[in-house]
């Protein structure tokens, strides 16, 4: 790959001013991919080399503005709406619709029908096939998860922890009647999430907190409930009634939450490198 020393000195100079960056090796390395892909678009589209460095240089901003805001910046990476973010945002109300099917049918099946339902004939299947439902929802989740992190540009231990949680917690749904593992791990890795999304200041904060504090809400509601001895009493010896407030509380909340967000990461127009200078 041919090399421009206008780029060279631009990245020198970047280099100069975040100084003291833990990541500031991958982060100049960004940069650099970000410029050289430019002119090798530019020059590809009948620009001459010359011309086209300097264009990539101007689209991309002065270099000491560019190295204070990232110096300053608490999340540490690019942040910009991206192809993948917005796509992010329809897996957000993909996942909305799965638990909030979810919850439907917890409801529908502990409060009125049969208590042994799912484990007898057809109700078996659709039990597994309601299994199914959740587990799609919380991967769904996990990967607008993954978008929110990117769109915010945040690195650090909190996303790791947001998405092992939300790995964590979609391994649980397997064990969809085991109520308390999944709305733990999951609400552990949205209130992560949501915590990072709130942290940026974008989008929407009614939304972000809905979504972060759906499952703890349900679970604490289901744990409350179960402790109180709320409802009736099954031939197990459980409160179903408990656990389906705690579900359908802890659903229906994270549900209305992602649409939000995934309505929110779906309006962003992406950035194009060639095109738009990067926003940090």
């Amino acid at each position: 790959m041919a090399r421009y020393a206008l780029i060279d000195g631009y990245l020198d100079a970047m280099r100069a001013g975040l100084n003291g960056r833990r990541d500031l090796d991958d982060l100049v390395c960004e940069m650099e991919d970000h410029l050289y892909s430019t002119v090798e678009g530019l020059c590809s589209r009948g620009s001459t080399p010359a011309k086209a460095e300097r264009t990539a240089l101007e689209r991309f901003g002065d270099p000491d503005t560019v190295a204070t805001v990232y110096a300053s910046s608490k999340h540490g990476g690019v942040a910009m709406p991206t192809d993948f973010t917005r796509r992010a945002g329809t897996f957000a109300i993909v996942s909305a619709g799965l638990l909030a099917l979810f919850g439907a049918y917890w409801i529908v099946w502990s409060e009125f029908l049969d208590s042994r339902f799912e484990w007898e004939g057809w109700g078996s299947s659709l039990y597994m096939v309601a299994t199914f439902v959740l587990m799609a929802g919380f991967l769904c989740m996990t990967v607008a998860a993954v978008g929110i992190i990117q769109r915010t540009g945040t690195k650090g231990l909190l996303p790791i922890v947001a998405f092992v949680f939300l790995g964590l917690g979609t391994v649980s749904t397997l064990l969809a009647w085991f109520v308390g593992a999944w709305m733990l791990m999951g609400g552990i890795g949205a209130l992560c999430t949501s915590i990072i999304l709130l942290r940026s200041g974008l989008g929407s904060t009614a939304h972000a907190l809905l979504f972060g504090l759906g499952l703890p809400t349900g679970l604490v509601t289901f744990v409350a409930f179960r402790v109180a001895e709320f409802g009736r009493v099954d031939e197990w010896g459980d409160y179903p009634t408990a656990t389906t407030i705690g579900v359908g509380v802890g659903c229906f909340m994270t549900a209305v939450g992602l649409v939000g967000v995934g309505r929110w990461l779906r309006s962003e127009d992406p950035i194009d490198i060639e095109r738009t200078p990067i926003a940090a």
